[in-house]
């Protein structure tokens, strides 16, 4: 029961999120009651079947109301955390699948309800019939079960909202060479890639429109080799590029090459510092 806990505590999407003191615990607690609830249905449906089963039967309609809330308020917390919004629920694919798995939850809940107080009594006092469509609801939760599993090992594929990309504040930065300027806005994320927009200007700081606009990222310190990308004109006037493996905060060197004509390049370099992701 401990087991997949520990397992889910120490490895699982969810345990990563901050706070992680308070997630880990969490995660521990809703994978434990999962085991204790999901574990107890086979065990407890072939000993009913087999015409025993009633006094592990009695030991389970007392914890199961226990254990069904622990779950429920584990698993309420890790969802505020992992949402972040409400409107994620249907917004994100992720709250897609968490929709998806409450429905699956919630026709649990009834099947147990209807069993903790509708057959429960019954089949601790003998009756047979009570006993058969015990055994029939059980099989019925543990097919539910498995599709609660199923939806859940979608997360694989749907990262959570508060992983989603955000934007970080903009760094804003003027580069200046004898034969051109540049108006450079670099935008990073939180997935570890950055926006940078690029305005040239000539020597006089006019916007000109050049040829060509390539952009060059390296840690101040070396190390790694820059990261590379070539931008695009906009709209605006403004060029564009997205340069992805910015994966650590700090001084960086930014050169920017900007091709004025067939045969002539200007190159401008500076520093900027990124926030640590």
């Amino acid at each position: 029961m401990l087991g997949p806990g520990l397992a889910l505590a120490a490895t699982g999407h969810a345990a990563a999120a901050d706070p992680q003191l308070l997630m880990r615990p969490l995660v521990f607690l809703h994978a434990s009651a999962i085991a204790a609830w999901a574990g107890a249905l086979l065990p407890l449906v072939v000993a009913l079947a087999a015409g025993g089963g009633r006094a592990a039967l009695a030991r389970f309609s007392v914890a199961a109301p226990a254990v069904f809330a622990l779950l429920f308020a584990s698993g309420a917390a890790i969802a505020v955390v992992q949402l972040g919004s409400v409107d994620a629920l249907w917004t994100t694919g992720y709250g897609r699948v968490l929709a998806a798995k409450l429905a699956a939850v919630a026709l649990v809940l009834a099947i147990a309800a209807h069993n903790r107080f509708a057959l429960t009594a019954p089949v601790l006092r003998g009756d047979g019939r009570a006993t058969r469509r015990l055994v029939g609801s059980i099989v019925a939760e543990i097919a539910l079960v498995l599709a609660i599993f199923g939806l859940a090992a979608l997360w694989r594929f749907t990262p959570p909202p508060r992983a989603l990309d955000v934007a970080l504040p903009a760094i804003e930065v003027h580069l200046h060479g004898e034969k051109a300027m540049a108006e450079v806005v670099v935008t990073p994320h939180r997935q570890r890639d950055a926006t940078v927009e690029v305005e040239p200007l000539d020597g006089d700081g006019v916007p000109f429109r050049p040829l060509e606009v390539t952009l060059a990222l390296a840690p101040a310190g070396g190390g790694m080799e820059p990261i590379r990308g070539a931008a695009t004109p906009g709209a605006d006037g403004r060029w564009q590029a997205t340069m992805p493996g910015l994966a650590a905060g700090g001084t960086w060197t930014i050169r920017l090459d900007l091709l004025v004509s067939d045969f002539e390049k200007a190159q401008l370099q500076g520093e900027i510092t990124l926030p640590a992701p």
